[in-house]
């Protein structure tokens, strides 16, 4: 009888190949070959566990655990891309955001003055400048959603991404020690699975920066 598998015995790399097949496919196929040399299947994009062939192989753990290390690399830069990217686009927001609200007040002056004077042509500067702030407030609604505008805006994704190179540095340095000193742990097989979500997590967010 075979041995029947659960989820901590397998190591989930789905995410760190779908990864890497965007932005570094020659890393791919590199360490699709190492993968399969110790027993596993070719990486593919959309498979859903990288271990589909055994439960306690040691040198297959430790390929897939450069996949995920190599995923979490390239990550690392994206992220960091991503955040200076955002980083921009959100001081651009704020002064537009900022303008709008001079306007407002700009406008609230020329109701008044109109109040005061009653001339036509304090109606057509008040009018101007409420028409003004209106656009600048379209402008900052719609700059500070991100793309699609369903996991929140700028902002919020920006605030995500802070922390997001430390855990990176954090999950890749458990992986690397527990392949030098323990790769036949279940533990090691759960810390290539937290990298895979880690990775998950990362990739709901860059595509609509």
């Amino acid at each position: 009888m075979g041995t029947t598998k659960t989820l901590k015995d397998v190591a989930n790399i789905n995410e760190a190949v779908s990864l890497l097949s965007e932005a570094s496919p020659e890393d791919l196929r590199s360490l699709s070959q190492e993968v399969v040399l110790a027993g596993g299947q070719p990486l593919k994009p959309g498979i859903p566990l990288g271990d589909s062939d055994a439960v306690s192989n040691t040198p297959l753990r430790i390929a897939q655990s450069r996949v995920a290390l190599a995923a979490l690399d390239k990550a690392d830069d994206l992220v960091i891309n991503a955040r200076e990217k955002l980083r921009k686009q959100i001081t651009v927001i704020s002064r537009v955001e900022l303008f709008s609200k001079l306007l407002a007040v700009l406008g609230s002056f020329g109701v008044l003055g109109t109040a005061l004077v009653g001339e036509d042509r304090w109606i057509l500067v008040s009018g101007a400048i409420a028409l003004m702030a209106s656009i600048a407030n379209l402008l900052v609604d719609h700059g500070s959603q991100l793309v699609g505008g369903a996991i929140g805006g700028r902002r919020e994704a920006f605030d995500k991404l802070v922390s997001v190179p430390y855990r990176i540095s954090a999950t890749g340095q458990e992986i690397r020690l527990l392949s030098e000193f323990s790769p036949d742990s279940d533990q090691f097989v759960s810390k290539i699975n937290k990298a895979n979500s880690l990775l998950e997590e990362i990739m709901t967010i860059l595509p609509r920066i």
